[in-house]
């Protein structure tokens, strides 16, 4: 894949059942309340886990850096999924200082867990899941350089499904599931042009009401979002933007959804996708930051007319999609602080990386590198929490807890606090710097979880931390 419009081969890593050698891992669809039995069987050269990113599996289950399996090794996950599980989710290797590696060289796929009885069941579905890609010249795919530890590692393609810019014919309304499936790059998602469309779900399922005439979301690394995209589009001008805002009043397009569905046009149209520029206050090794990367060209869309062997207008959104209750008063406290320190003179000394690991390099929670051996906190099971996450940083850093799914309260900034507009799930969210984002959570079950920066990279150099769930 290059520039130069002539093709070599990549070699890739790859998640491998019935299907051999595709780019993205297998979709994994179950039900709420199945139980899942998977074998895994390592042939890397190094050690590797399965996470799954999000479930609420047992800790002995969750694929933590804890419970690698070596080269050559097999283990059987096993689990049940509990009423509540509903949603979209992802897996991907989880072997401390080695996950950034594996999961940009190919190890990741998309996970749903269905709903007996789904409000958006007659909608046509569709799932894009999207991956960075790095190339060198010579078509490989390059190790990471200084700056890729430094600032996560973003290559020179955005694939969806595993293709470079794929074209998207929609008949009729679809539903979309999308994963930030990247090991650093924010997707800050556009259909250009005032196209609007609406927010449904977030990581954890379907959001309590829909968030209707959205021009563009933001997706931080490990986010998923499912969404409401019409051929008709939407009403330039009367659309709002959720773009790196999360403290803007939920969006509504002021228009009910058969007004929208009603306003296809005769003729096909075109949009083009994109992760529009969103400044993440990348670093520079000289001190100075980085400016944002442009804007990267995902797919593209055509919007075609209704034909007679389309499936027919998708039913209305409905108001409430799912009940979802706030988790109330909170019994404890939690408290992580993000934070990073930089030695230049000993980033640049000659033979100071380790494995291709600059030295000089230290990404923190709560004043510390990752250390496998200590428990940075303990929480107890059936407990509310309410968790302060602070990010002094210079960067954004998404948060990502394992074994629960978390409500988002309220976000501070400057010293205002401002509530989150809407109730959802969640598993990731995004801080940026000087931001405290509070949550509220409770675990279900005893065992030993993480906690950590979604920026793989910032995880494998000690952003991370152990919970103990008692």
């Amino acid at each position: 894949m290059r520039n130069d419009g002539r093709s070599r081969a990549t070699r890739a890593i790859t998640t491998a059942t019935a299907l051999q050698g595709q780019v993205v891992g297998p979709l994994i669809e179950v039900r709420e309340g199945d139980t899942v039995e998977i074998r895994f069987v390592n042939r890397l050269p190094q050690p590797s886990t399965i996470h799954w990113h999000g479930l609420p599996v047992p800790p002995d289950q969750g694929g933590n850096p804890s419970d690698p399996v070596a080269p050559g090794a097999s283990r059987v996950y096993r689990f049940t999924l509990p009423p509540g599980s509903v949603g979209t989710y992802w897996y991907h290797p989880h072997p401390h200082m080695m996950s950034a590696e594996q999961v940009f060289r190919g190890l990741a796929g998309p996970i749903v867990v269905r709903a007996a009885a789904d409000p958006l069941a007659g909608w046509p579905e569709r799932h894009l899941f999207f991956s960075d890609l790095k190339l060198a010249s010579d078509g490989t795919i390059a190790p990471n350089d200084m700056v890729d530890w430094m600032n996560g590692r973003e290559g020179q393609f955005v694939l969806v499904n595993g293709a470079r810019r794929p074209l998207i014919v929609m008949a009729a309304d679809e539903r979309w599931r999308v994963w930030n499936a990247c090991n650093a790059r924010y997707l800050r998602l556009s259909l250009g042009n005032g196209r609007t469309f609406a927010q449904v779900g977030a990581d954890g399922g379907l959001l309590q009401q829909p968030r209707e005439g959205l021009t563009e979301l933001l997706l931080a690394p490990g986010e998923r979002a499912e969404l409401i995209v019409r051929v008709g589009g939407g009403v330039p001008g009367a659309a709002q933007s959720s773009q790196s805002a999360p403290s803007a009043p939920p969006a509504s397009s002021g228009r009910s959804t058969q007004s929208a569905q009603s306003t296809q046009s005769a003729q096909p149209t075109r949009a083009v996708l994109t992760a529009e520029v969103y400044d993440r206050r990348k670093m520079a090794v000289s001190h100075d930051s980085l400016p944002p990367d442009s804007a990267h060209p995902l797919a593209d869309v055509q919007f075609g007319p209704h034909t007679p062997d389309a499936p027919g207008l998708a039913p209305a959104i409905a108001a409430t999609l799912r009940e979802i209750s706030a988790l109330g008063a909170p019994v404890s406290q939690k408290s992580v602080v993000f934070s990073e320190r930089m030695d230049m003179a000993a980033m640049h000394r000659s033979g100071a990386s380790h494995s291709g690991v600059p030295a000089g390099m230290a990404f923190l929670i709560k004043g510390a590198s990752f250390d496998p051996q200590r428990i940075t906190m303990t929480s107890r099971r059936g407990e509310v929490e309410r968790w302060s996450i602070e990010n002094c940083a210079d960067m954004d850093h998404p948060f990502h807890l394992h074994g629960t799914q978390f409500q988002v309260l309220e976000r501070e900034q400057g010293g205002v606090a401002t509530p989150e507009p809407y109730l959802a799930w969640r598993d990731t969210v995004n801080v940026q710097p000087g931001e405290i984002v509070r949550i509220a959570s409770v675990q279900q079950q005893a065992g030993d979880r993480m906690f950590h920066c979604h920026i793989l990279e910032h995880e494998d150099l000690g952003m991370m931390g152990t919970l103990r769930v008692v």
